[in-house]
């Protein structure tokens, strides 16, 4: 359930709660994981693009069409207000780090996550 809620909590159109609950819970280990680690690129596109609220799909239908296996293509460089897959990671990495990440750590990090989202 905890991973649901990291999904509901990333998902700008808070609609449909329990029949999306429960569509998420029907899901595979590895889908639901799949789930909350691509909702954040979604929402950040999203948020690029500048997509109307009317425009992004309520999470269920989300959820139903397996957006999660979408190839998203995200802008490659920094022009109007637009990012890069690095500056993302770097961003959502910084976030997140409390002291206990060394610079050598992230790279690691970085020089495996990179090379999957580029696929994504």
């Amino acid at each position: 359930m905890e991973q649901f809620y990291a999904f509901w909590s990333q998902y700008p159109k808070k609609v449909g709660f329990k029949t999306t609950r429960d569509l998420f819970m029907s899901l595979s280990a590895e889908q639901k994981v799949k789930a909350v680690e691509s909702i954040g690129l979604h929402v950040e596109l999203w948020k690029k693009e500048g997509r109307e609220s009317k425009f992004i799909p309520y999470p269920y239908s989300w959820i139903s069409g397996e957006r999660f296996e979408d190839e998203i293509e995200l802008p490659t460089g920094v022009k109007n207000g637009k990012f890069s897959v690095n500056q993302y990671i770097t961003k959502k990495f910084a976030e997140g780090v409390d002291g206990s990440v060394t610079p050598e750590v992230f790279g690691d990090l970085h020089g495996k996550i990179y090379p999957l989202l580029r696929r994504a």
